[in-house]
């Protein structure tokens, strides 16, 4: 069982996984950082699922470290995870304390910073399946159609959109 260190101040934590195939044991190491000068990290959203906690995720060198996460939660780690290098993520389960009430509070107060200061937002739908493949080439299709000005959230039609009247 992991024994979460506290946080101080305005820090949050992240979580760097480590590389592996698909099939290997999943391994985490937890660090602090500061939001306000934060290193490059992916804020990973999913659907929590059933809260039932099955899945080991261990934490760094220790055989008896371990966070016990969601099936979907280690589904997700299972698909992002690179085999040839770590990837630094923000996962709200694993980088709250999330039997900390007093830590969840300040924390969760802090995940739209948190959010928006990611390098990326992954969002995770889960495992192909019922031929939903159809469904991401049509939203893919979609986005193709449209670009976004960030500095302004302006949409407008992209250059080879078919219908222009957006």
């Amino acid at each position: 069982m992991h024994v979460y260190p506290p946080l101080t101040g305005r820090f949050a934590r992240l979580a760097e996984l480590l590389p592996g195939r698909f099939e290997d044991e999943l391994v985490i190491s937890l660090t602090s950082f500061d939001p306000e000068k934060s290193p490059e990290y992916e804020a990973i959203s999913y659907a929590w699922g059933q809260p039932v906690y099955t899945k080991p995720v261990r934490i760094g060198d220790s055989s008896e470290d371990i966070i016990m996460v969601t099936e979907n939660l280690d589904s997700v780690l299972r698909h992002l995870r690179y085999i040839d290098r770590s990837r630094t993520l923000w996962v709200d389960s694993i980088c709250i304390n999330q039997s900390n009430d007093v830590e969840k509070g300040a924390q969760v107060s802090m995940m739209g910073e948190i959010y928006r200061k990611a390098k990326r937002v992954v969002v995770f739908l889960g495992a192909e399946e019922n031929n939903s493949s159809r469904a991401m080439k049509k939203i893919e299709d979609m986005g193709s159609q449209v670009e976004i000005d960030q500095g302004v959230f302006n949409l407008r039609p992209s250059e080879g959109a078919r219908d222009r009247t957006i």
